[in-house]
């Protein structure tokens, strides 16, 4: 009978210790653990493992935290790596530096190296909400802007062939300058739309990292046609040259807004199925 009554408060010792039994049973188990000291030693060992639990839990609750704060530190590194770039090649066009004068092969590796460096900034990051209307039209201003400066280039080089003296009421010499000022507003436009999307992502956890690789493409849209009216020749090879290059940048752009796009998907999954 007695080992029946310890087999019984032994298994209500659980609740006693962690405090989920009625007034009744806490009375009951407390009176019983007075004259029997095995209920006693058990009930101390359930209190010693509650408390290693909860250290356990704790020391996995903060390599958690500091995994977190490691892959937040890497996003910002990585993002800040590609403001210097973008920002040093606006410095360029608006000084006529020979930053923004590479030649291309350097500058599509630059452009990949960025691609790059916004796709490791993502890895890890949840990104749990979509991109709302103030991210997509940031992102369709990037693209207009970019679209604004090929047409401008491509208008500007159609009037030189036609030998124009005059363009908008301005001498063909003097548009230049004025050209140079307009790629520079344009690139920092497009750094602003930047820090737009980098700033929704850390704010408010959204998924815009495909929207940065929008953003450093257009960049470099810009700045290849900064550098190609600065090392233009012939006239008649600029525009087979604005194609040529515009389109390798287009095609290396897609594919980081893809990979963006399926690392966003794939963290998202993953976020979705941990227990």
């Amino acid at each position: 009978m007695e080992k029946m009554k310890c087999d019984i408060i032994q298994d209500l010792i659980p609740s006693y210790v962690d405090g989920l039994c009625s007034d009744a049973t806490r009375e009951c188990v407390e009176e019983h653990m007075k004259s029997c000291e095995e209920c006693r030693r058990m009930t101390t060992l359930c209190r010693e493992k509650g408390i290693a639990d909860e250290q356990t839990d704790q020391r996995e609750l903060d390599g958690l935290k500091k995994i977190r704060r490691l892959i937040q530190y890497k996003g910002y590194a990585c993002c800040g790596l590609v403001i210097f770039n973008l920002g040093f090649m606006g410095i360029s066009i608006l000084g006529n530096g020979k930053g923004s004068m590479l030649p291309f092969p350097i500058r599509v590796v630059m452009l990949i190296t960025c691609i790059c460096l916004v796709l490791l900034s993502g890895m890890g990051f949840k990104g749990k909400k979509n991109s709302g209307w103030p991210e997509l039209m940031a992102g369709a201003g990037s693209v207009l802007a970019a679209l604004y400066i090929l047409w401008l280039n491509v208008y500007l080089t159609e009037e030189i062939q036609k030998g124009a003296q005059y363009v908008w009421g301005r001498e063909l010499y003097r548009m230049g300058p004025f050209l140079t000022w307009q790629i520079g507003l344009g690139h920092l436009a497009l750094l602003m739309c930047f820090f737009f999307h980098l700033s929704s992502i850390i704010r408010k956890d959204k998924n815009c990292n495909w929207l940065l690789c929008l953003d450093v493409v257009c960049c470099y849209v810009m700045s290849g046609c900064h550098s190609r009216l600065n090392n233009m020749s012939v006239p008649e090879v600029f525009m087979s040259d604005v194609i040529r290059g515009t389109a390798i940048v287009a095609a290396i752009g897609l594919l980081g807004i893809g990979a963006s796009v399926l690392i966003g998907i794939i963290c998202r999954k993953k976020i979705l199925t941990m227990p």
